[in-house]
This record gives structure tokens, C-alpha cells and sequence, in this order.
């Protein structure tokens, strides 16, 4: 006897994907959950930062997302350092490429501001500016599992 079975769903049923709102425009405190991998291209190095809402704090959005994309290019240089900054990095430190800058900034707490911008007719969602949080740091817990 199958303890898992695949079955077709119902005819004339379409499978129904989840909705949300975006993220209401507005400062919230958050801390740098995880990157993408970084990719290489031309020399220049690219990733994305998913920020996530904390749940600790008194807030309507606890554990939300907002994305930003970063880079080695010239041009991002100011969001870089902001969001190093902001994370606690020690201004005129040095990192040699975006895999020793991700591990400075993952895990750590900051505060973001959010605002919306539209594009071809969709709304998203971008992290605007980082600023240092005046909260301890957001501790995330992992619960103990019992592996056999």
C-alpha cells in the first residue's frame, strides 16, 4: 500500500496560486534572511538580498519579504556600502569580491525603507535606504529536531 499517491486534479478545477499584497510602502525593521548565488558576468559580479521582516517587533507584516538586487558594478557602489553600513561593517573595510561581502551582511539586522515602482503596468516592491537599527539583533530560531 502507497503511503504517497500522485493523482491528476479535478477537471474544470484550476489550481489556484496564492495572492498577496505588496508590502505597504513604509520603514521597517528587517534583517538579511539569505542571497541568491552570485553569477558572474562580463567581470561584474550579481546577486539578490532577501530582506525579511521581523517577527519580534510590533508590527502588521512580520516576516515578509523585499528583494534587492546588488552588484560589483561601478554604479552600485552606494548601495553597497549603505547596506554594509547599515548591517554593522565598519566603514573602509575592504571585501574582495561579493562572496565576503555577503557573508558580513547575511543574518545581520538593519532597517529599510520601502517604496513601490511601476512597470509595465505591475507594481513591485524596492528597498530604498538601509539604516542601522537601534534594535538588538533579530536571534532566528531553529528548533530541535528529532532525526532517527
Amino acid at each position: 500500500m502507497a503511503i504517497i499517491k500522485i493523482t491528476e486534479p479535478e477537471k474544470g478545477v484550476a489550481a489556484k496560486k496564492p495572492t498577496y499584497d505588496n508590502l505597504p510602502e513604509g520603514g521597517y525593521e528587517v534583517y538579511v534572511d539569505r542571497a541568491s548565488d552570485v553569477t558572474e558576468f562580463e567581470g561584474i559580479e550579481k546577486t539578490s538580498l532577501m530582506f525579511r521582516v521581523r517577527d519580534d517587533v510590533d508590527t502588521e507584516h512580520p516576516r515578509r519579504t523585499v528583494f534587492t538586487n546588488i552588484s560589483t558594478a561601478p554604479n552600485m557602489g552606494w548601495k553597497l556600502s549603505n547596506i554594509a553600513l547599515a548591517a554593522g561593517v565598519p566603514a573602509g573595510t575592504d571585501f574582495k569580491n561579493m562572496t565576503e561581502f555577503l557573508d558580513a551582511v547575511v543574518g545581520k539586522s538593519m532597517k529599510i525603507i520601502v517604496a513601490h515602482r511601476e512597470y509595465n503596468g505591475k507594481t513591485y516592491v524596492d528597498a530604498k535606504a538601509f539604516y542601522p537599527t537601534r534594535l538588538k539583533d533579530y536571534t532566528v530560531e531553529t528548533p530541535e529536531l528529532d532525526i532517527i
